[in-house]
């Protein structure tokens, strides 16, 4: 007897066209919004820049002091990458995941993203955001009994005179069982917590360990005033390693991804029996919004907390940011993650970026950091080239690495340096 729906792309059943229908017309027809005067503009505010760069990058100047930034010809304190990126709300209508009822069992995960950067944005500067585009495709295996979505949602910031300054690229993946044998669907929360009984235990951080940070602490540099030029960068360098200040505990975790109200349940939805159906609850009984599976850990015995998509990729910016110095500016800031369910591992996330680092082809994305890992930054140069605007541009591949160098993030990024020619 079979005892789940079979699949096949393209081809869906009456029960699933309620869903699917509206996003492929959505993401086929599509048109995005080009902001003009009338559009609200949001001015920068420096406070929170200070907030968000102090979180992933305390150490450089440029990006925690006003005056320092100001003497260096800037008009505020320039942004490390992911500030303007992290102001877009993902739970938009628009980009709202598929409906958790529909199925038997259900899986999603966050693949990564690309930020694109035309110039450096810096507080004190206007913003206008919008959806600029979307994208559904169908990646599921003939005959599987997995359905799976994959999704890119695009976001545009323009600034006051109407040109696009930023564009974020964010790719998700959505799949789903049906049983049709006459078993009851999966309990939302066993469903949304299952990867916790595969995911590895927490690594103990030894005196070693610490001696071995005070190591790659010692050695990190900060360009800083110093022009790097693109004439004096080679292919293949790698630049100098960073590290987290020990390893990251539940209060880093905290600290960093600060719950919004919008994600505190209120009356309304803890008594609407449909809506807490599809919510994570815990082992004390509460009702908690599906971001929480981040901080389960917390609540469940023999886990670990998980670090949010990418809080490895914010961790390890500054070691590229810290070798481009003051005059370089980032132009692509990439990730890729570890998906939590085994489901949705349908490729090796990463291996492109390491096919051009020696010594690593065949390496990827291998596991989702976690509470306790200790986060090494490492960058190599893996191509040079001149833009179509003139700017000159260096490739890095840029990855986060545990103590016993797991990869727990990949990250394809470009800055602009300078040139001695100009």
């Amino acid at each position: 007897m079979q005892n789940n729906q079979l699949f096949y792309p393209g081809d869906y059943l009456p029960w699933e066209q309620p869903e699917i229908g509206p996003r492929l017309d959505f993401a086929a027809n599509f048109t995005a919004h080009i902001p003009d005067d009338t559009d609200a503009c949001e001015i920068i505010d420096e406070h929170a820049v200070l907030e968000f760069n102090k979180r992933w990058n305390p150490y450089d100047p440029l990006y925690n002091d006003p005056d320092y930034a100001r003497a260096q010809g800037l008009p505020g304190v320039p942004v490390m990458p992911g500030f303007t990126y992290r102001k877009i709300d993902p739970r938009d209508a628009a980009n709202r995941p598929l409906d958790r009822r529909m199925a038997s069992q259900f899986y999603y995960t966050a693949l990564g993203g690309d930020l694109y950067y035309n110039k450096r944005f810096c507080s004190g500067e206007c913003v206008r955001k919008f959806q600029s585009g979307s994208a559904m495709r169908d990646v599921t295996a003939p005959g599987s009994d997995l359905r799976v979505f994959d999704f890119d949602r695009v976001m545009s910031i323009y600034d006051e005179e109407g040109r696009e300054t930023d564009r974020s690229v964010i790719y998700t993946r959505e799949g789903y069982r049906k049983f049709i044998d006459g078993r009851p669907p999966v309990d939302y929360t066993q469903n949304m917590t299952e990867w916790e009984a595969y995911f590895p235990p927490a690594r103990y951080t030894g005196d070693e360990d610490y001696l071995r940070m005070k190591r790659i602490w010692d050695a990190e540099k900060i360009q800083g005033e110093t022009p790097l030029y693109w004439e004096d960068v080679a292919v293949g360098t790698e630049v100098p390693k960073t590290c987290t200040a020990g390893p990251v505990t539940y209060m880093h975790i905290v600290a960093w991804e600060p719950i919004p109200p919008e994600y505190l349940l209120t009356r309304e939805e803890l008594l609407n029996r449909d809506y807490t159906a599809t919510v994570y609850r815990d082992r004390f009984g509460s009702f908690l919004d599906e971001t929480a599976v981040h901080f389960g850990g917390r609540n469940n015995p023999g886990t670990r907390m998980v670090f949010y998509n990418t809080d490895a990729a914010f961790l390890v910016a500054r070691t590229v940011t810290n070798f481009i110095g003051n005059a370089g500016e980032i132009r692509r800031f990439g990730w890729r993650l570890f998906p939590f369910f085994r489901e949705l591992r349908l490729e090796k996330l990463g291996a492109d970026m390491f096919a051009d680092v020696p010594g690593m082809a065949g390496r990827y994305c291998e596991r989702h950091g976690a509470e306790g890992d200790t986060v090494i930054g490492r960058a190599v140069v893996t191509g040079k080239y001149i833009a179509e605007n003139g700017e000159h541009r260096v490739k890095f591949a840029l990855w986060a690495e545990t103590l016993d160098g797991e990869i727990i993030q990949t990250c394809p990024v470009e800055a602009a340096l300078p040139s001695r020619n100009d």
